[in-house]
């Protein structure tokens, strides 16, 4: 970037509308300072927790990013926080306006890929229900331990396990015969799982899938067999 930043706890004075910022949060975004709301106290900012945190300020401040997102009612404190640098450099309103048009266009453009999605997913629903017409259909963990059992009981006709939907939206399928391989069991089981791990920010989530929408399912599936267990 063609601005020089510092950190936002070393700038000094009140920030203002055009004035380039950068947010480490989210992976790191660029910005420009679209609107201020109220009054600026710069005088209250001050560091707590032995400067891991700010607290302070008054107003709260807008920023558009460069990624086409947006910000809103941003509390002052946050913006002259340890994850943000603050530019000196203020750009011209055309800036903010074509920053903004920017915006406009991601928003609509994330709105098609959103219904372009949800078509999809009902589409694939439909799907799924002519192709297993023997499965029972619902979206819960006791259904989805139902079908882990129709379909073990299908691939493994002789095979003996062990399906519980345990606390904690857990299903825990243990299988109780030899020579059962449990990576070809969890070609089935994992169907039924739709909770996430992000290992880059520590953080778990969800994603629903149509099966999983169509057929239940719960946030951990696990397989055991005699001597490990596969996620």
């Amino acid at each position: 970037m063609s601005y020089n930043y510092q950190p936002a706890q070393e700038y000094v004075g009140n920030l203002h509308v055009g004035q380039k910022v950068y947010s480490g949060l989210y992976g790191g975004r660029y910005g420009i300072i679209s609107a201020i709301h109220g009054e600026q106290r710069p005088d209250t900012i001050q560091s707590i927790f032995k400067g891991v945190g700010v607290m302070g300020g008054h107003a709260h401040i807008d920023v558009v990013f460069d990624n086409g997102t947006y910000s809103r009612m941003i509390p002052e404190g946050i913006v002259r926080g340890i994850q943000w640098r603050i530019s000196s450099d203020i750009v011209t309103p055309e800036k903010i306006e074509q920053a903004m048009q920017n915006h406009y266009m991601f928003v609509a453009q994330k709105e098609a890929e959103d219904k372009a999605k949800a078509e999809k997913h009902t589409n694939d629903i439909e799907v799924l229900k002519r192709q297993y017409p023997e499965l029972i259909q619902g979206t819960d963990g006791k259904i989805a331990s139902k079908n882990i059992k129709k379909q073990l009981k299908a691939k493994f006709p002789k095979a003996k396990f062990s399906v519980r939907l345990e606390h904690y939206d857990c299903i825990n399928v243990r299988i109780l015969s030899q020579d059962v391989d449990a990576k070809e069991v969890s070609k089935i089981t994992e169907n039924y799982k739709y909770g996430t791990f992000d290992s880059m920010q520590d953080l778990a989530g969800v994603n629903y899938t149509a099966w999983s929408d169509t057929f239940g399912g719960a946030r951990y599936v696990f397989v055991h067999s005699f001597d490990h267990c596969l996620v």
